[in-house]
């Protein structure tokens, strides 16, 4: 009770050694990019999701949740063990997406926004950005094109982890 952040924990309580931060650059084929997303559950469910779909990188860019927050390795579910992720500033994302040779792509509500399911979603790194304020202006900069998952005409918008989620689908297909 004493070093668990739940009220009734469950199960086996353990502490691990934070990895180093990732150096050099191993090739990906593809990325899920979060900008400032806070809600530790939406960022751990996008690492679950990410682990499942094969996407191979997570990268964490802005004011998101601490990675290894306990909220955000327990909606892992265990993921945050195997899949790859790396925090980067928006200066250093683009030299990233550049070295892998991806094309950069923003979801976001905007006239420019092209349907996802007619865009080639190989060799390709899409930023989802926070609920409330989406993708920042600088992010979207830097963009290649922008991406929309198409709704009913009276649906607003979609929780950060489940765009992340659909875009990861169609990435996998």
């Amino acid at each position: 009770q004493s070093v668990s952040p739940l009220k009734s924990s469950t199960g086996p309580v353990f502490s691990i050694k934070i990895p180093k931060k990732e150096t050099g650059c191993k090739l990906v084929s593809n990325a899920i990019i979060l900008e400032s997303v806070q809600d530790p559950g939406n960022v751990g469910t996008v690492i679950r999701t990410a682990d499942a779909m094969g996407t191979d990188i997570v990268i964490l860019v802005g004011d998101c949740a601490d990675l290894y927050n306990p909220k955000t390795v327990r909606a892992t579910m265990g993921c945050i063990f195997r899949q790859r992720v790396i925090e980067l500033s928006l200066n250093e994302l683009k030299d990233y997406v550049n070295q892998q040779d991806l094309k950069l792509y923003g979801a976001a509500l905007s006239e420019r926004s092209e349907d996802i399911r007619k865009i080639d979603m190989k060799k390709i790194a899409v930023a989802i950005g926070s609920e409330g304020r989406g993708l920042s202006q600088e992010l979207l900069k830097l963009c290649d094109g922008q991406l929309i998952i198409p709704m009913r005409p009276d649906c607003e918008s979609l929780n950060a982890a489940i765009a992340a989620s659909i875009v990861m689908w169609e990435m996998s297909r």
